[in-house]
């Protein structure tokens, strides 16, 4: 991590006495996202760092996140954000997915409401 540039931020919280909450956050050089252009407000425009590609460190920070998903995943954790990131259509059993899919299917036709969220 460190000769790729990239450090971690990790919060940790009890929920309610019954569970934790473990949320690691990574940051290292690289390019900005069009999602970054559009989320800077205009006051930072022209003030913010820019950096060049850093697919290295975009490589290895993929790597360990999904590292971290599978470990949680084989303990059988859960989580509170269900998304891109998370295995959520995978972990379904027998119909659930088929039912989740035509769930989509009928409410969303386009599929323009979060596209390849849920793994749909």
């Amino acid at each position: 991590m460190e000769a790729a540039g990239v450090t971690i931020a990790e919060f940790f919280a009890s929920i309610a006495g019954i569970g934790m909450l473990y949320e690691p956050v990574f940051y290292w050089p690289d390019e900005r996202y069009g999602y970054h252009a559009r989320m800077t407000p205009d006051d930072l425009d022209g003030k913010l760092q820019d950096y060049p590609a850093n697919p290295q460190a975009r490589a290895l920070v993929e790597e360990i996140i999904a590292a971290i998903v599978s470990l949680m995943r084989e303990h059988g954790s859960s989580h509170f954000q269900i998304g891109r990131l998370y295995p959520c259509l995978s972990a379904k059993k027998d119909g659930e997915a088929t039912l989740l899919k035509d769930l989509k299917h009928r409410l969303d036709p386009d599929n323009i409401i979060n596209p390849g969220a849920l793994g749909l």
